[in-house]
This record gives structure tokens, sequence and C-alpha cells, in this order.
């Protein structure tokens, strides 16, 4: 008997939502998919995240070489909420952005 495999196509892309704003925080739901994998988390980032991710990212990508690193809330298990690790990266002349755990 032949048995049938299912595969799962999941779209590539990155969500940021913005959950929740208070003086001293935002929270922000973070979904994330590869087209094989995909994952989400939530984390609590300062009120001034949308200006520092414009600095870090403006004039991205510079060159092929081109890397930039951003991360967002936090691994310490001690603070509320996730933590994201995101590297973006030049690759045949244009670019992707990878994610993954902080090491």
């Amino acid at each position: 008997m032949d048995q049938k495999i299912a595969t799962l196509n999941i779209p590539c892309g990155l969500l940021l939502s913005v959950t929740d704003v208070d003086p001293d925080y935002v929270r922000l739901d973070i979904s994330m998919a590869d087209g094989t994998f995909a994952g989400r988390a939530d984390v609590y980032e300062s009120p001034g995240l949308a200006a520092t991710l414009a600095a870090e990212l403006r004039g991205f990508p510079q060159s092929p070489t081109d890397r930039r690193e951003v991360v967002l809330g936090s691994f310490d298990p001690a603070v509320a909420g996730g933590g994201l690790h995101l590297m973006f990266r030049c690759l045949d002349r244009s670019w992707i952005l990878v994610a993954g755990p902080r090491e």
C-alpha cells in the first residue's frame, strides 16, 4: 500500500504587531516563517523601538557584504516575554532575513 506524505507550504514572512502600549514599554507579537518552519514570540521593548529599528536598518543593504543584527525583547528568564535575534544579510545581490535564537 502506497502511503502519501502530506507537505505543508508555509508562506514566508515577518509580521510585527503592536499588542500593547504603555509609557514604559511596547508589547509586540512577532511571527516569522521561512517556508518550512514558523514561530512566534511576544516581546517587550522600549517605547523608542521604531526609531531604534529605523536607525539600525537605515540604508540596508549598502553592499553585498552588509550584515545587520537586531535583538528584540530579552532572553533573560527573569524578564517577562521572550526574545528574538534577527540577522539581516545579503545573498546574491539581494537581501534575506534570517531569525533564530541568540547565542
